[in-house]
């Protein structure tokens, strides 16, 4: 992974070794979030080999919770480059005329984590993966703030823990 700005920049590829969702957890009987997305609920089918790399941002945790609860139940908002600037302590990038998204995410916020953004044909995927024990970690809802060209056509959440 590589750091640009303090952006984390990643590409999820079909070879990625993270457990989807809390199927990692079925031993704590963990439910999940119904922010995440069970493939099986969509026309997608699963994540597409052919992905491109997203430049996004977390959001700040002082703006946290007013984020989660403005994007309730849309999954994507459009924001203004201020907007974006206004949610995030990090430095934003050269975008070069892509609008920013704000896009839903979960994540287990351990030290061990973190996200994965990319963009391929049919979706943005946003995937939060950790190194760590099949432990019941709780999920936070959280917000990126994503750089595109265009609304993705939809957004796929999901989260692995690998042991």
């Amino acid at each position: 992974m590589k750091k640009h700005n303090f952006l984390r920049i990643a590409v999820i590829t079909a070879t990625s070794v993270i457990a989807s969702g809390c199927s990692a957890l079925s031993d704590c009987h963990a439910t999940r979030d119904e922010w995440y997305t069970d493939f099986g609920n969509t026309d997608i089918g699963g994540y597409e080999s052919n992905t491109a790399e997203v430049v996004f941002a977390e959001v700040s945790p002082d703006h946290m919770s007013e984020v989660t609860s403005r994007l309730g139940a849309k999954t994507v908002i459009s924001l203004t480059p201020e907007e974006a600037r206004q949610l995030t302590t990090q430095n934003p990038p050269d975008t070069h005329g892509l609008r920013p998204y704000l896009v839903r995410a979960l994540s287990y916020r351990q030290e061990t984590g973190a996200y994965s953004v990319s963009l391929g044909e049919k979706a943005l995927y946003v995937t939060y993966g950790m190194l760590g024990r099949r432990n019941c970690y709780p999920v936070y809802r959280e917000g990126l703030i994503v750089w595109l060209a265009n609304p993705p056509k939809a957004v796929i959440i999901t989260t692995g823990i690998a042991e």
